[in-house]
Formats: structure tokens, sequence, C-alpha cells
């Protein structure tokens, strides 16, 4: 069974068992990178907001030979372990003096979002864009967004600088910067270790903390952290911690790698490794870039 068959499959065989006002919806969603994906909705009558269940990896249970009537009770009791969803007062989108307080940075691939650029107030970064989202709700099961579009922007009567600006105090107070070694993630990864490993940008600049060659900076939720290199500041922040000349590795949309320009590495051997990892470990939709970048510490400046 081709996927669009599935899907409709799906749809069709949850609303039959769903009870209580309850009622499945399957939505096709433009992700980063002109990815489209599908998922479910099982919206309750009266609410506002539902989980939003895609059905890729269901696909793939069916596929591995799980019977439909399986995979349709994979899913419902998938949607049963969730936390119900808290119902949100979006009166506050339309004034601007609240909503500002909320708007934080996203960095994002230029080429790869052409069409989604056509729509959305961005920054160009380098070959990238910073585009900006309204962080509605935070906990440790993920964050509730809303993309700001040109709409938006209008509605509230600001320019792209404002929001720029906006979103540039907010992201180091909302979603601080944490600088790591790559050893230490892998761990918290792993969950060997009891609590989160603190950031090197916490150790007020003192590069005797700096034992492995490979950083990778990121924010306290580990969720659109590559952003956090475009902060006011950071990166003169990691060239003192470092005491030296960087390149930036985009890992992806999550995070950057930050390795030490006296690694002996060169930009065609990074380049190689990116998209290698590009191609083999990273989803589609949350590829960053193709090459490295290179911060040089005497000039203060980036460059490709």
């Amino acid at each position: 069974m081709e996927y669009v068959d599935f899907v409709s499959v799906i749809e069709r065989e949850v609303n039959t068992r769903l009870e209580g006002g309850v009622s499945a919806k399957v939505n096709k969603v433009l992700k980063n990178n002109g990815t489209w994906k599908q998922n479910i909705t099982l919206k309750r009558a009266g609410c506002s907001t539902a989980p939003a269940i895609y059905l890729e990896e269901f696909y793939d249970s069916f596929c591995r030979g799980n019977s439909i009537d399986c995979v349709v009770e994979e899913l419902l009791h998938f949607y049963d372990t969730l936390e119900p969803t808290p119902e949100l007062n979006l009166d506050f989108l339309s004034d601007y003096t609240t909503v500002q307080q909320k708007i934080l940075p996203k960095l994002i691939n230029r080429e790869k979002n052409i069409v989604l650029l056509k729509n959305v107030p961005f920054v160009p970064w380098k070959d990238l864009a910073i585009v900006f989202y309204i962080l509605l709700d935070i906990s440790e099961d993920g964050m509730a967004t809303v993309l700001v579009r040109n709409r938006n922007m209008q509605d509230w009567n600001v320019t792209i600088q404002d929001i720029f600006e906006a979103a540039m105090r907010n992201g180091p107070c909302l979603l601080p910067a944490e600088l790591l070694s790559i050893t230490d993630l892998i761990e918290e990864l792993e969950e060997r270790r009891e609590k989160r490993s603190r950031s090197l940008l916490e150790r007020n600049n003192d590069s005797r903390h700096v034992k492995d060659e490979m950083l990778v900076l990121t924010n306290q939720f580990r969720n659109f952290g590559a952003v956090c290199i475009t902060y006011p500041c950071m990166m003169e922040m990691i060239a003192k911690l470092l005491g030296d000349s960087y390149y930036i590795l985009p890992s992806s949309v999550h995070e950057m790698i930050v390795v030490p320009a006296r690694c002996g590495i060169g930009l065609d051997e990074f380049a190689e490794m990116i998209c290698e990892i590009n191609a083999t470990r990273v989803e589609a939709e949350e590829v960053l870039s193709e090459h490295p970048y290179y911060y040089d510490r005497k000039k203060g400046e980036l460059s490709l």
C-alpha cells in the first residue's frame, strides 16, 4: 500500500474507533527545507487545540508487516499516553506589545526554504536565514510555537528590524545558549548523566575548562539551538574562551559544532564530514547547511 493510501485508511479507521466527541483529521504540513509531512490531529469537540501525531513512523510499522488494525491500536495507545493539550488563549497574538516578549529566532537554510521565505519575515545571515516564531508554551516534552508570517507583521504595523531586535533580546533570556563538550552531550543524550552538563559559557571564559577539541553550541532545551551563534557577542565569547579562531559546523537546526582552528583539519575535510552526516544521520527537515564557516578571532569576522 502506498503512503497516500495508508494515510486515508488510517484516518477512516481511527475515526471509526474514537468516542467521546473526539474526531481525527489528517493535515498536510510544509516543514523546514521544503519538506511536506502529514499528521493526524485527534481533537475533542469544543477544544481549540489538539496533539498532532506524525504518521511516518506508523507507516514504517505497517511496512514491517504489522496490520492496519495493529497500527491503529499503536496510534491510539500513543495518543492515550500524551499529556492533555492545554487550552491556549491566542487572543494575545494580535497585541504586539504583549507578543513581542515571546518572539524568538530560528536559523534555517535559505536556498531550501525559498517558498516559505516568500511568506515570512527573515533576516539573511551569510547564506542562511533567521526567521521568527512565537513561543506559546514550553516544557520537557517540547515547545508549542507559531511561525511569524508577513501578515502578522502587517497587522502589528512593525518592521522586520523591530521583530529581529525583539528576538535578539528574548533569545538569550528565554532560551539561553549552552556550550558543551561533545562527550558531555553524548552522555547526556544517552542518559548516563543524572542532570544536564554545565555549559562552558558559565565558567567565566576560563579556557582551562576546554578539554575537548569539538564543542556543541545549542540552547537550554536543545531545540532550534543553532541560532545561538547569532546571539549578541556570542562568536566573540567563544573565541575568547577557546583562545583561538574556530570553525563552525552546522550539525542541524538544533546545534552547531565548534572546532578550534588549531585542530589541524581543513575546510574541505569539514565539508565532506558535514555532507556525510547530513546524508546519513540528519532528518531532511533538520539539515541546516552543507559547508562549514570560519570565525577569525583577530579580525572578528565570519566567513564561508
